[in-house]
């Protein structure tokens, strides 16, 4: 799919989306899963982790939504939204981010999913905070550094804490963000029942919870995850699992129907987006 670049005005907004917490959304579409835009979404010419992808997947998905994307710090303390631990990929940069300035990070441009260059300047996770704000958008965090204090203290800043995930994949970190943040949604790895039983044990309430599960995931599992009232979290990993390539609908119908409810992450939103209605 072949998609102009998208240049986006950042204008003065007097005037907030209301939007519902994460919660309320999830409730709300019980009989549908949320669908989340991995890394704001893989499309053409926009860069992943990008305003620009944010703001397609935004128009062109049905209500509602969420956007994934990465934080890592830089050598001046400010949070970035990037992926990788260096440069290279993603930018006209070199180097690692952690030893990167914020004049220099600024004054980089992303590139595409085609790795050519384009206008698009790296974001600080503050102005991703704005954008998501402004818009009524969902949030899900993957804190790619140790950075969990000052990123959900930015939450926090910001009113986003009940709006938002933060991905965990260890139960370490699942109980540090816990303290850190009592209120905000964790999503946890959660492979095998040992895992579910150590889970259990950090004594975090079940509705602060939600398991990062895989295919392989027994009924058993399931079964008792679901019985505690544990929402389920998975990934459809286009790039790594379809060669980069969006699924046919007949596809995405069936990982739907088979789901249920929870968040599916995917590399191709709106394509998904569009087999959550009636055909």
């Amino acid at each position: 799919m072949k998609i102009k670049t998208f240049l986006i005005a950042f204008l003065a907004v007097s005037t907030l989306v209301d939007a519902q917490s994460l919660r309320e959304r999830l409730d709300d579409n019980s009989a549908v899963p949320l669908i989340a835009a991995h890394r704001g979404g893989f499309y053409d010419s926009l860069p992943e982790n990008s305003l620009s992808a944010i703001e397609y997947t935004r128009v062109n998905t049905i209500e509602p939504v969420m956007v994934e994307f990465d934080l890592r710090k830089s050598k001046d303390g400010t949070l970035f939204i990037l992926h990788d631990e260096t440069l290279e990929r993603t930018t006209n940069g070199k180097g690692k981010i952690e030893e990167s300035t914020d004049s220099y990070l600024k004054s980089l441009n992303l590139k595409n999913s085609n790795g050519k260059l384009t206008k698009e300047r790296v974001p600080t996770f503050e102005e991703i905070l704005i954008h998501v704000k402004t818009n009524g958008l969902l949030l899900m965090l993957d804190v790619k550094a140790n950075v969990w204090q000052e990123a959900l203290s930015l939450l926090q800043a910001h009113g986003l804490v009940d709006r938002s995930v933060v991905l965990t994949f260890s139960p370490s970190d699942t109980k540090k963000v816990h303290l850190l943040s009592p209120e905000v949604i964790i999503s946890c790895l959660v492979r095998n029942e040992t895992d579910w039983t150590i889970l259990e044990g950090l004594s975090i309430p079940n509705d602060k919870l939600m398991a990062y599960v895989n295919d392989k995931a027994s009924e058993t599992l399931l079964a008792k995850l679901k019985n505690n009232h544990i929402r389920l979290l998975k990934d459809i990993s286009e790039h790594t699992k379809n060669n980069g390539k969006a699924l046919d609908g007949e596809s995405y119908r069936s990982i739907l129907f088979k789901m249920k409810s929870g968040i599916l992450i995917t590399d191709f939103p709106v394509e998904v987006s569009g087999e959550t209605t009636p055909h």
